[in-house]
């Protein structure tokens, strides 16, 4: 049986996020604003993507460090850890892709935008919530145990 090493898929997404942010010649905005009631968030998609390959790759470097010690993590919530935090980053850049090129108005008009950076943004810290819970049972299962 294949082992899995889910530290390759986030480095490998980090990047994919790191060369699609700096790709300058995708016909982007540049920014990603957000308004809340009288205050307007602008935020730089470049910085985005840094902060997010950013923490790719510590969270890569954390499964690389549970391997070494060999600490075993739940394989099915490292799988959907993995596979929800890797697909997140991938559908925003294509959605973001496809609608800069498509320029489909109806569906990608500013508050639409907004809603689906927040869905998203939202799905990715809860899914890394989940990657928290899972290292602390996991420790305290290795604990118990020894």
């Amino acid at each position: 049986m294949k082992r899995f090493y889910p530290h390759i898929y986030f480095w490998l997404t980090a990047l994919f996020v790191i060369i699609i942010s700096e790709i300058s010649f995708l016909n982007i905005s540049d920014n990603i604003v957000i308004n809340n009631k009288d205050t307007y968030y602008v935020i730089s998609r470049r910085e985005v993507g840094i902060v997010f390959s950013g923490l790719y790759v510590l969270i890569g470097c954390i499964y690389w460090i549970f391997q070494r010690i060999d600490l075993k993590l739940n394989t099915y919530s490292t799988a959907i850890h993995t596979i929800v935090s890797s697909s997140t980053v991938v559908v925003y850049f294509v959605f973001l892709i496809y609608y800069s090129y498509f320029k489909v108005e109806s569906l990608f008009d500013p508050s639409n935008e907004t809603y689906i950076n927040l869905i998203l943004i939202f799905t990715t810290i809860l899914i890394q919530v989940h990657f928290i819970y899972n290292c602390i049972h996991s420790i305290i299962k290795y604990k118990t145990q020894n």
